[in-house]
Order: structure tokens, then C-alpha cells, then sequence
């Protein structure tokens, strides 16, 4: 994945070959929505802790409640999981490579946004 090589496609879009095909991104966005792809699973399964923990009467609750809000919808309801299943596919024509539906904003605002999650959780268990 790691490729300096650009070339652009009979589409007009610039395509990146590494050593076994065409990609859409470069390493350095590949890296991000691998980041963001990790985050993506983290969100379902704490979607899934905080809908199990809704069900159960007040009585029957254990523990405090998951932390479930906006940035976590909001990556779940992304493009993640189909942009990182995309990125990481090599295809042998550059004609061939699907376009991104995701921009480098959106990306990074994405991760700004978890950043700025993770760094609120840190400040309030402290």
C-alpha cells in the first residue's frame, strides 16, 4: 500500500499504484481510515452495550450507563466501512478503481471529533 506512484485514470481521478494494483488513496489516508475504521467497530459495539443496557429495567441496571452520543452516530453513519473496504483493495486497471465518496475533511474532521471525545472521557474520569 505504501506508493509514491500516481497516475490518473481515463476518468480524470489520480489513482495510486503500490505493488499489487490501483488504489484510490495514499498511504497516509489509507492509515487514517484504517484509524477510522477501527473506531467505526468500537462505535457498534458500544451502540449495541448502550441499547443492551436501555432495555433493562432501572432496577436491573448495573453499573453506569455507556457513553453513546453524536460522535458516535456520526461515524457509524459514515462511509467508513465501505471506504476502507475500497481503499485497501488493490485492482489491476487504474481505470478500475472506485471513486471515493469520502473527502480528506471529512476524514479528519472525523477523527478531530473523536480526538476531541476521547480527550473530554479522559478529563472527566480524572
Amino acid at each position: 500500500m505504501k506508493s509514491s506512484i500516481t497516475q490518473t485514470n481515463k476518468f480524470g481521478r489520480t489513482v495510486y499504484q503500490g505493488r499489487w494494483g490501483f488504489h484510490a488513496v495514499d498511504y497516509t489516508t489509507y492509515i487514517k481510515l484504517k484509524a477510522l475504521y477501527k473506531i467505526y467497530w468500537k462505535c457498534i459495539r458500544l451502540r449495541a452495550a448502550h441499547r443492551r443496557w436501555e432495555r433493562k429495567l432501572e432496577k436491573n441496571r448495573k453499573g453506569t450507563e455507556p457513553r453513546y452520543g453524536t460522535v458516535h452516530e456520526m461515524i457509524i453513519e459514515s462511509n467508513i466501512f465501505q471506504e476502507f473496504q475500497n481503499a485497501r483493495t488493490p485492482v489491476a486497471d487504474p481505470d478500475l478503481v472506485i471513486p471515493r465518496k469520502m473527502s480528506d475533511t471529512e476524514i479528519n474532521n472525523l477523527l478531530m471529533r473523536w480526538a476531541v471525545f476521547q480527550e473530554k472521557r479522559s478529563d472527566l474520569a480524572a
